[in-house]
């Protein structure tokens, strides 16, 4: 379970999605009296955290060109962010395309593509990207809120605080957890979309930036594609008390 809660939606930004782990199948979730708790993030598509330390001086390169390049790199991350932190609310994804894209030089781990298996109902995926996983975690997310919803307004109607076993059931997702639960309203933004970037290497159309936010500090990945920099990857090294 460690593994598959990476962050509160409070430390979200997508995707963000919260980058690492392993997505678990069948595995029955615990009950809460009342049906609205904080909602957690599934993990993104990497590793575990490694055992990374990080740096005193941030090491940047001074070239002029690196610097420029340096800048639309954090733009992105901070663009990215905010669009995933709005997105949770909105569910709207169509801004997901101008930050996220699927490279074949940064694929998903088996786990990770076998969670998109699922939440989209489609087995015959051989390759899953960045993208694509932002876009199924969104997914994920909706359907769980509506299902909750009803399963809130039912009780509500009936003023009971348990659920039924119907409920139980209907609550749970394609990965054969238990959907989370909406988040409240006032974790909005909790966490601005600013990065404490410790590295920049980029070689070539490659970015590899570690930078902290919230809860974690990560190593993330982005490709230049005609002058636009996107994230193709992230994966955790650090998860802070």
């Amino acid at each position: 379970m460690k593994r598959f809660i990476l962050l509160t939606l409070a430390l979200l930004t997508l995707l963000v999605f919260m980058p690492i782990g392993q997505f678990p199948v069948a595995k029955q979730s615990s009950m809460t009296e009342t049906p609205y708790v904080q909602m957690t993030i599934p993990p993104s598509p990497t590793d575990t955290p490694s055992d990374y330390s990080l740096s005193a001086t941030p090491t940047i390169s001074n070239d002029n060109q690196q610097l420029s390049d340096n800048d639309s790199v954090v733009q992105t991350l901070e663009k990215a962010c905010q669009i995933a932190e709005d997105a949770i609310w909105t569910f709207d994804t169509s801004e997901f395309p101008t930050v996220y894209v699927n490279d074949p030089r940064f694929p998903v781990p088996p786990d990770t593509l076998r969670f998109v298996q699922l939440i989209t109902n489609d087995t015959s995926i051989t390759y899953v990207g960045y993208l694509d996983f932002s876009l199924a975690v969104l997914r994920y997310l909706q359907d769980g809120v509506v299902k909750w919803k009803a399963v809130s307004e039912r009780m509500k109607a009936e003023n009971r605080n348990e659920m039924t076993d119907a409920e139980r059931n209907l609550l749970m997702s394609p990965t054969g957890n238990m959907y989370p639960a909406p988040p409240s309203p006032e974790l909005r933004g909790n966490v601005p979309c600013v990065y404490a970037v410790q590295s920049i290497d980029i070689d070539g159309d490659i970015a590899t930036v570690v930078a902290s936010r919230g809860a974690t500090t990560d190593e993330w990945y982005l490709v230049n594609r005609d002058g636009q920099w996107y994230i193709a990857g992230r994966k955790i090294l650090i998860m802070h008390p």
